[in-house]
């Protein structure tokens, strides 16, 4: 498997993982209308947070990417 896709699995894993959270804690999860076609923007976390949780998601799709994930 590409380590492309590697990370995009890691990715739909960790926002899995907040939709759960959000919802779990019954904050309201809004949809977008299925003819908008732009992306919706979500302010979970500030700038450097984001930026920690990218080299989180690398080192995870790269720790699979080599198999030494357990």
């Amino acid at each position: 498997m590409r380590l492309e896709s590697q990370i995009e699995i890691v990715i739909a894993t960790c926002t899995l993982h907040n939709f759960m959270r959000l919802h779990e804690r019954g904050i309201n999860i809004s949809t977008r209308p299925p003819s908008t076609n732009r992306p919706t923007f979500v302010e979970l976390f500030d700038q450097d947070a984001k930026k920690v949780m990218k080299i989180i998601r690398n080192q995870i799709a790269t720790a699979i990417w080599n198999g030494s994930l357990t």
